[in-house]
């Protein structure tokens, strides 16, 4: 096996770019967007008048 240099070329910007685009799609493969809708029991809204015919589902 090879020894590695300990010295590297510096990269340039359009690689860099790359390497970057690559890391932040690999994060975002790897985080779940999590949401939680909550119902305010304060709020008298059109959610709680039983006075319409549309139905709301909170999911």
């Amino acid at each position: 096996m090879a020894a590695r240099s300990t010295e590297r070329e510096p990269l340039d910007p359009v690689r860099q770019n790359q390497l970057l685009c690559e890391r932040v799609r690999k994060e975002g493969q790897c985080q779940k967007l999590h949401t939680q809708y909550n119902v305010n029991p304060l709020h008298r809204g059109e959610a709680a008048s039983h006075d319409h015919q549309e139905t709301y589902v909170l999911a």
